[in-house]
């Protein structure tokens, strides 16, 4: 960052130019869940509980589910999502720096996305099932195994 300071004395005008090394915070990582376009879970890291919601799949046709994790100064260079089912790591999504969003997901250009492949976890063919699944995310950035939420879908 620059700035300019201008002072003046008695006629005389003397400009200063400073360079400041700043180091880039962030405000608090927060993420998204969205089903479709609608968002489902919103969270951040201060939260005391997860949030849990349902969501019931029409005609074995799931829409899309992306995961988005979101900081200010620019997503990380890599991490992953982790979908669990009680405690069995059913499927991980893995980020690596460079994806630049997703075409219907704003990540405002500071996050990572994961696109869920709801089909390949779940069996929406099967009538009154009923899947738990819990999401857990992890980057290089100190965020380890976060639960940012839980999803219950049912058929």
């Amino acid at each position: 960052m620059k700035r300019k300071l201008v002072v003046t004395l008695g006629g005389i005008s003397t400009w200063t130019f400073s360079s400041l090394a700043t180091v880039p915070l962030d405000t608090i990582p927060f993420w998204n869940i969205y089903y479709g376009n609608v968002i489902v879970i919103q969270g951040n890291i201060h939260q005391k509980q997860t949030e849990i919601r349902e969501i019931k799949i029409k005609n074995a046709k799931p829409w899309e589910l992306v995961v988005t994790f979101n900081y200010d100064i620019g997503p990380p260079d890599k991490g992953e999502l982790t979908i669990k089912q009680g405690g069995k790591t059913l499927t991980v999504i893995e980020y690596k720096g460079g994806d630049e969003g997703h075409s219907r997901v704003p990540t405002n250009g500071g996050g990572s996305f994961f696109v869920v492949p709801l089909k390949e976890i779940i069996d929406v063919k099967l009538r009154n099932g009923r899947w738990e699944l819990d999401f857990y995310y992890t980057d290089q950035r100190g965020q380890r195994n976060l639960k940012v939420g839980t999803i219950i879908f049912i058929t």
